[in-house]
């Protein structure tokens, strides 16, 4: 596999990752009253924390993550947590925003999530890429497997 393919492999998954929140949850969030208090503030909080947990959780487990894997993974891990919280920010400010917004406001969120986004990107891909070549080739079939799928459902989408 090449780098470029390794590349376009993990930013398909970020990318799906993002939009999966960027998308789903802001919906899902918008359609709730205003959180009135810090308790359900860190209710909103927790469910954000949960769904970047599941989602490390499912891919630790999908990559059968090794005892000797464990330290870059743990990395791995660190940057997707990391990448949640900074876009979670956008996303709440999306969700309390977005019945209000002008186009121009609207696209300007966007161009702010992208680059987020684009962050995001450049501080996951040194750590998966640690991880990926000391995965077996097996681990790195199912890798490939993972992020190719996340880039077929992108693109069934919009057919």
């Amino acid at each position: 596999m090449t780098r470029n393919s390794i590349q376009s492999s993990l930013l398909a998954c970020v990318i799906g990752t993002a939009l999966l929140i960027a998308a789903a949850s802001p919906a899902a969030w918008a359609q709730k009253a205003p959180v009135p208090d810090a308790v359900a503030q860190t209710k909103v909080e927790k469910s954000a924390a949960d769904w970047a947990e599941a989602r490390i959780a499912k891919l630790h487990d999908n990559l059968h993550i090794t005892a000797a894997q464990e330290t870059a993974w743990q990395d791995v891990a660190k940057s997707m947590r990391e990448n949640a919280a900074s876009m979670k920010v956008h996303i709440e400010k999306w969700a309390e925003k977005s019945a209000k917004m002008t186009a121009l406001e609207s696209l300007k969120l966007h161009e702010e999530m992208a680059e987020e986004h684009a962050k995001a990107q450049r501080k996951l891909y040194p750590s998966f890429e640690k991880l990926y070549t000391i995965l077996s080739p097996e681990q790195k079939t199912i890798a490939d497997m993972v992020f190719a799928r996340k880039e077929d459902r992108k693109h069934n989408k919009g057919m």
